[in-house]
This record gives structure tokens, C-alpha cells and sequence, in this order.
């Protein structure tokens, strides 16, 4: 690499034209060699972690974040991407105990709040699963109270992420609907159920449209 000042472009260059070959080894390399010899520009590091959560190599991206981390603290996107992959891999106490942390150093980045919460919604929707159709049961009672307690956990944390992320409403409108329902929360229960139906409307729209198009096409084609 003789020529450092242009290592950087040089470096992005060839990893995108291997990942335009589908050449996926060869784009490692080069993202490899982006994050040893300019480890101050992410692109390396988000392409690289991107790579290997779209091809679900949870491991691999695990120990990418973690020997960045280990390198320089001081870059918080290594540890967001870390809650990213922890996540990804369903270890959502890890995933909740990092995130909570990160947000002491940064109360605006919004997929913190939303990993806090689903950690908790999961955990909530996996123990409610366990509780069996026995409602007179001696433990029943004690476990309903604890699934609620998990989603009441769960609760501040999605609303805030929907307060940042309003247009996100694939992400937090189920788990809110199924929490407003647990917790009974009857008036913010009943807007969920609005949104939720208006949603499932529009996309029914969308679809009929779109076969009507299809079918006018084919028509067209027919007569030609």
C-alpha cells in the first residue's frame, strides 16, 4: 500500500467490485484489509457487519464487534452494531443489559430503546407461552403476574422508540397492541387496534390494485 493517500477509495472501490461479481471472499478481504489500514472510516466495519448479518454468520459478526471494541472504546457504533448481532442472535439479556449502558452515552439513538423493549416483549410472549390453559391452577396466578410485570418492563421503552421512529409502525404496533391488551389499557389499546386495521386495509388496497393492474396487462397483451 504505497500510495496512503489513496488506500481508503482504492480499498472501497475493489470490495464493491467484488461484491458486484459476487465474489463474497474477495469483498472480505478488501473490507479487511478497509478496517486494518483506515479503521477511521466505518464504511469498512458497516459493510463487513452488514455482509455477515444479511448472510445470518452471527459469530462472525460477533467477534468482528467485539476486536473493534477491544481496539477503541471510544466508537459507539462498534457497540451498537453489537446490540444489533446479540439481538439477532436471540441472546436478549446480553442484548438489554448492553443496550441500557449505551444509553447513559446516547439517549437519542432510537434502536436502543427499541432492542430494551423487544428484549423484555420477547421474554414476556415466552413465558406467557408456558402458562398453560389452567387459570385455577395453584402457580398460574403467580406466573400471569409475572408476564405482566415483564411487558409493564417492556411498555416505556416501546412507546418512547415509537415516539422517535412514528413512520417505524411495522415494528412496534403488534408488540404494543399485545401489550395494551395484557395490561389492559383500554383507550391506547383501541388506537392500536385503529392503526392496525387501517393498516391491513390500505395493504389490501394495494394488493387489489396491483392484480388489477396485472390483469389489465395481461388483457393488453391478449389483444395485441
Amino acid at each position: 500500500m504505497a500510495d496512503s493517500a489513496n488506500i481508503d477509495l482504492c480499498l472501497q472501490y475493489t470490495s464493491m467490485a467484488h461484491a458486484a461479481l459476487g465474489n463474497a471472499e474477495g469483498m472480505i478481504t478488501e473490507l479487511m484489509k478497509g478496517i486494518h489500514y483506515v479503521p477511521e472510516d466505518l464504511f469498512f466495519f458497516s459493510r463487513l457487519s452488514d455482509h455477515y448479518n444479511t448472510t445470518k454468520q452471527y459469530d462472525k459478526s460477533l467477534n468482528l464487534c467485539d476486536s473493534l471494541i477491544k481496539s477503541d472504546t471510544t466508537k459507539l457504533m462498534y457497540q451498537f452494531a453489537k446490540c444489533g448481532v446479540l439481538f439477532n442472535k436471540k441472546d436478549f439479556k446480553q442484548c438489554r443489559d448492553l443496550s441500557v449502558a449505551l444509553l447513559k452515552k446516547d439517549t437519542t439513538n432510537a434502536d436502543l430503546y427499541y432492542y430494551i423493549a423487544s428484549c423484555y416483549y420477547n421474554e414476556g410472549t415466552d413465558a406467557e407461552a408456558t402458562l398453560g390453559s389452567d387459570f385455577t391452577g395453584k402457580t398460574f396466578k403467580a406466573k400471569k403476574a409475572e408476564v405482566l410485570d415483564i411487558f409493564q418492563k417492556a411498555l416505556p421503552y416501546m412507546e418512547k422508540y415509537r415516539k422517535l421512529q412514528p413512520n417505524a409502525q411495522e415494528r412496534w404496533a403488534n408488540p404494543l397492541y399485545h401489550i395494551y391488551l395484557q395490561l389492559n389499557m383500554g383507550s391506547q389499546f383501541q388506537e392500536i387496534d385503529k392503526l392496525l386495521k387501517q393498516a391491513d386495509q390500505k395493504k389490501a388496497e394495494e394488493e387489489a390494485k396491483k392484480k388489477a393492474e396485472e390483469e389489465a396487462k395481461k388483457k393488453e397483451g391478449k389483444k395485441k
